[in-house]
C-alpha cells in the first residue's frame, strides 16, 4: 500500500501554516523557494534568472530568445547583449545584437574589438568598434584613420599646426607638440592650402614662397636660393666666411661685407680696410685718404708707404714725406742740392731750401730750438701740412655727403 504526502501545489509555496501562491518577478520575498519557477530572491525581491524574462502572456519567467528569434517589441525577451528590433514595422521585431557595443560572432553577441586588437574583415569578425571608439580594421589590426588619433578612449581628430596640444600624439602627421602649439618639424613646412606639413624643397627647386624653402635659403626668383650671406655646399647652405678666415673662392668669403679672398684670406681689397662702424657692425670701406679722419694707420691710403694716422687724421709720414699742396700727394722729402720752393721749406729733409732755391744743409740748432718751442707747432712745415689738410677733409666729408 502507497504513502502519500500532503504537499502545496506547484504554483503555491508553505508558509509554514498553509499553502500561499508563489510569489512572481518584482514580489517582496525571503527564499527563493517562494518565487516562481525559473526566478530567484536577490536582494529580497523575486527576479528571474539568469537569461530569463517575465513573460506577461504566461506569467512566467520564460528562457530569453536566441539570436534572430521573432519577438515581441517592448519586452526583454532576448537573451543578453541582444535587442528586440522593428525591422518590418509590426509589433514583433527579431532579436539582434546591441549594435552600440555588441556584434554577432556566428554563435552569440560579442563585444566589439578594442585599439590594438586583432580584427578581420570576414562576417563574423572580429570587428572593431567603429561606433563608441571610430576604430577601423587596418591591416588586421584595431587602429584609427590616418586623420585622427586615439586619446585612450576613442579616435578623435588630430590637432593643426598651431593649435595647442599636451603630447605629439595629437598632432597632424610630420608635426610635433613644441611648447604646447603643433609645429611642423624641422625638414617640413605648413602648407596652407592642404593644412599639412609637406617636405621642404631642395636647392633650386621652384617655389612661390620662401617658407618652402630650408634654412638659410630664400624663394628668389620663384627657386630656393642661398641667402646672401651663406653659400651653396651640398646639400646646405652655409655661411660665408668672415674677416680673417681662410678661403680658396671669393664666392667662400661674405661679400655682403665687401670681402675678397686674397693669399687665401678673407679680406677687403687694396682699396679698402676693415672698419668698425658706430653701430659695432664690421666692414669693408674705402681707404680714407690725405685730410680724413682715422682711428689706425691701416685706415689712411698708402700707410704702408707714405701716409700716417696722426691727431685722427690721415697725413703724409713727416720723416719722409711732405704734402704736395698742388696735387695733394705725399711726395719723398728732397736731399741736399735738389731744387726747392723756398716760401715753406717743405720739400727739403734738411728743412732748408736756401737762396738758391736748393735744399741746402740743416738749419741751426738755434733755429730748430726756437721752432721746437711752438708746443703745438713741432715744425714748420706741419701747421701748413695740418691746416690744409682739415680743409680737404672738410671738403672732401661734404662732397661724399
Amino acid at each position: 500500500m502507497s504513502t502519500a504526502t500532503c504537499q502545496c501545489s506547484s504554483i503555491d509555496y508553505w508558509n509554514n501554516s498553509y499553502c500561499v501562491a508563489l510569489l512572481y518577478p518584482g514580489q517582496t520575498c525571503t527564499s527563493s523557494s517562494q518565487c516562481i519557477n525559473a526566478s530567484s530572491c536577490i536582494s529580497s525581491i523575486c527576479q528571474c534568472n539568469t537569461n530569463y524574462y517575465y513573460s506577461t502572456l504566461t506569467g512566467q519567467c520564460t528562457y530569453q530568445l536566441s539570436y534572430s528569434s521573432t519577438c515581441t517589441l517592448g519586452n526583454y525577451q532576448c537573451l543578453n547583449n541582444t535587442l528586440c528590433y522593428d525591422l518590418r514595422t509590426s509589433p514583433t521585431g527579431t532579436c539582434a545584437c546591441d549594435s552600440t557595443y555588441y556584434y554577432y560572432d556566428g554563435t552569440s553577441c560579442t563585444a566589439y574589438a578594442t585599439y590594438g586588437a586583432t580584427c578581420a574583415a570576414a562576417t563574423y569578425g572580429p570587428i572593431c568598434d567603429s561606433v563608441a571608439r571610430s576604430l577601423q580594421c587596418i591591416g588586421s589590426q584595431c587602429s584609427c584613420s590616418s586623420t585622427t588619433y586615439y586619446n585612450s578612449s576613442s579616435c578623435v581628430s588630430y590637432t593643426h599646426v598651431g593649435f595647442s596640444c599636451t603630447t605629439s600624439s595629437q598632432c597632424v602627421t610630420n608635426s610635433n607638440c613644441s611648447s604646447g602649439i603643433c609645429t611642423c618639424l624641422s625638414t617640413y613646412y605648413f602648407d596652407t592650402t592642404t593644412g599639412n606639413c609637406v617636405t621642404l624643397l631642395t636647392y633650386g627647386q621652384a617655389c612661390t614662397s620662401s617658407v618652402q624653402c630650408p634654412t638659410n635659403m630664400l624663394c628668389t626668383s620663384s627657386q630656393c636660393l642661398c641667402t646672401s650671406t651663406t653659400y651653396y655646399s651640398s646639400p646646405n647652405c652655409v655661411s660665408r666666411i668672415s674677416y680673417g678666415g681662410t678661403c680658396s673662392l671669393t664666392i667662400l668669403c661674405d661679400t655682403t661685407l665687401g670681402l675678397v679672398c686674397t693669399s687665401s684670406v678673407c679680406q677687403c681689397n687694396s682699396t679698402q680696410y676693415w672698419s668698425t662702424l658706430s653701430n659695432g657692425m664690421q666692414i669693408c670701406a674705402n681707404l680714407r685718404t690725405l685730410g680724413q679722419s682715422c682711428t689706425a694707420s691701416t685706415d689712411c691710403t698708402n700707410s704702408a708707404t707714405s701716409v700716417t694716422c696722426k691727431s685722427s687724421i690721415c697725413e703724409c709720414d713727416s720723416n719722409a714725406y711732405y704734402l704736395d699742396q698742388a696735387t695733394v700727394t705725399c711726395q719723398p722729402l728732397e736731399a741736399l742740392g735738389v731744387a726747392c720752393t723756398p716760401t715753406y721749406n717743405f720739400e727739403c729733409a734738411s728743412f732748408n731750401c736756401n737762396a738758391s732755391n736748393v735744399c741746402g744743409t740743416a738749419i741751426s740748432s738755434t733755429i730748430k730750438s726756437n721752432v721746437s718751442q711752438a708746443s703745438s707747432e713741432p715744425c714748420l712745415r706741419r701747421p701748413h701740412n695740418t691746416m690744409f689738410l682739415r680743409m680737404i677733409g672738410i671738403y672732401l666729408f661734404f662732397f661724399e655727403l
